[in-house]
């Protein structure tokens, strides 16, 4: 059975994968607030980058799957298709139904709940050689090896993707799509601010993001913060969210 590392290795030779149907160089993030604090003062990028790694943490419950499920909304819109990898299992239909994703159409949405990190990449291989629009990875970090045992995982699995991104990236940019990274990190204290949230386990998932963003629950609404961005001068930058905006940017 050929490793992570292999997989991905045979689709970087297999010459340029398709495109995806996205018809700018953004996805809509369902939320005009979250694509103008995105785009900063540039007024530039209203989404998410097409062909690029965001990236998405928080504690749990503090708004990453909805912000990932507003946007497969959006891409279903244009006639576009997610993949969506649940690692954490966290994945609702009923949430979905909520957020306007129809993920009972196989040509607009694909759920997978792999056990292992190789049947995950497997699928991220699947997701860049058929074009889709948008990848969401939920969990990385909670992934597991097929071939360690409980104890040695928690170093493994930080290796393999240090080991996998860089060539995950410059794939994603050939064929179009944008990935999603949902990753959950610990809230120490109660009061925490969103600049004091730890990040994610590995430096890997602080270099290779076009994009990152991290998430905190407040009142009716999600706090935001660019901790990092490539895109635009956002980076620093903070908003409150309300999860109740209209998901159509585009009325």
């Amino acid at each position: 059975m050929p490793t992570p590392q292999e997989i991905l290795q045979a689709l970087s030779q297999d010459g340029t994968p398709p495109p995806g149907l996205s018809r700018s160089e953004y996805i809509p993030t369902g939320n005009q607030a979250l694509d103008k604090l995105i785009s900063g003062s540039r007024d530039t990028c209203p989404g998410y980058p097409v062909g690029r790694l965001v990236q998405i943490y928080g504690p749990t419950m503090s708004g990453k799957t909805t912000l990932a499920l507003k946007a497969a909304a959006e891409v279903a819109k244009f006639g576009g298709r997610t993949l969506w990898i649940d690692y954490n299992s966290d994945f609702t239909p009923d949430q979905a139904t909520h957020w306007g994703v129809p993920f009972k159409d196989p040509l607009r949405f694909s759920l997978y709940a792999p056990e292992y990190i190789e049947e995950g990449v497997e699928l991220i291989a699947q997701a860049i050689r058929d074009g889709v629009d948008l990848l969401v990875l939920d969990g990385a970090s909670a992934a597991v090896s097929r071939d360690l045992d409980p104890e040695q995982n928690i170093t493994s699995v930080q290796s393999t993707w240090a080991n996998l991104l860089p060539t995950v990236t410059p794939l994603l940019s050939r064929s179009g799509v944008c990935m999603l990274a949902l990753q959950g990190v610990k809230q120490e204290l109660p009061r925490q601010t969103i600049a004091q949230l730890p990040n994610p386990r590995g430096q890997v998932w602080k270099y290779y993001p076009s994009l990152r963003l991290a998430v905190l629950r407040e009142g009716n609404g999600v706090r935001v913060r660019v901790q990092k961005s490539k895109i635009s001068d956002a980076t620093g930058q903070e908003a409150v969210i309300l999860l109740n905006d209209p998901v159509d940017n585009h009325a």
